[in-house]
């Protein structure tokens, strides 16, 4: 018996399958916002720790916590004052010169002045120096190197610190001997000289560099900087 096949009956049509459905974005404006936010809290707060730490380092006034990283500018060495009144200081070169013509030498005369004595100088005088009284001295001493000059001056005014430090080379003129700045420091920051005279300028009654040390009869002639003092030649007025 011959088997005839039989053809299978046709796949019924699939059904006809609908269109995904596309859910509608969620909004994320409120956190999109908060995060600009965040960050822009975060500049702010840098920039106010950062304006903060700068402050700081001038030593002006006390920021909490901040002010631990200040160190203030340090002076080559500490000096041991003269004790001098501000007559002593006038007349200190001259007298000395004096002497030295009593002993029948010839001029021009070579005298040293020692950091000390240039320090107890300062503290005799440096008072008159100060733009007002409200201004006070808390520390101010002057040491000598071959290279500079140099002056370190601790004021308050207040609750207000100035602390600076500034060094010099001797310049002689007009028979007196004016000091030009050349390194200045103001808390821990180094300053250019021409905004250290603006600052100058609120502690003193005179700019920097406009200060001429005469020494009452003395007639300068020169000014060498050596080890711990300053020799100065010179000759009496006539």
């Amino acid at each position: 018996m011959t088997n005839i096949p039989v053809a299978a009956p046709p796949a019924p049509p699939s059904p006809k399958q609908a269109p995904p459905t596309v859910k509608p974005a969620k909004p994320i404006v409120g956190k999109n916002l908060l995060s600009v936010l965040a960050v822009i809290a975060g500049i702010i707060l840098a920039t106010l720790l950062l304006l903060a730490f700068a402050v700081a380092k001038t030593g002006i006034v006390e920021v909490p916590v901040f002010s631990r990283f200040y160190h203030g500018p340090e002076a080559v060495r500490a000096v041991t004052p003269t004790p001098m009144t501000a007559d002593a200081f006038r007349v200190l070169v001259s007298s000395r010169l004096i002497s030295k013509a009593a002993q029948g030498l010839r001029p021009p005369y070579t005298v040293r002045v020692t950091e000390g004595e240039l320090t107890g100088g300062l503290g005799a005088v440096i008072g008159v120096a100060l733009r007002d009284e409200s201004w006070k001295v808390s520390e101010a001493q002057i040491a000598v190197t071959p290279e500079f000059l140099e002056f370190l001056g601790k004021f308050e005014w207040g609750v207000f610190h100035v602390d600076t430090r500034i060094r010099f080379t001797a310049i002689v003129e007009k028979g007196g001997v004016r000091f030009e700045p050349t390194d200045i420091r103001f808390g821990d920051y180094p300053i250019h000289p021409s905004f250290a005279r603006s600052i100058a300028g609120i502690v003193f009654s005179r700019d920097l560099g406009t200060w001429i040390l005469t020494f009452g009869d003395g007639m300068l002639e020169q000014a060498t900087l050596v080890d711990g003092a300053v020799d100065i030649v010179a000759s009496p007025n006539p």
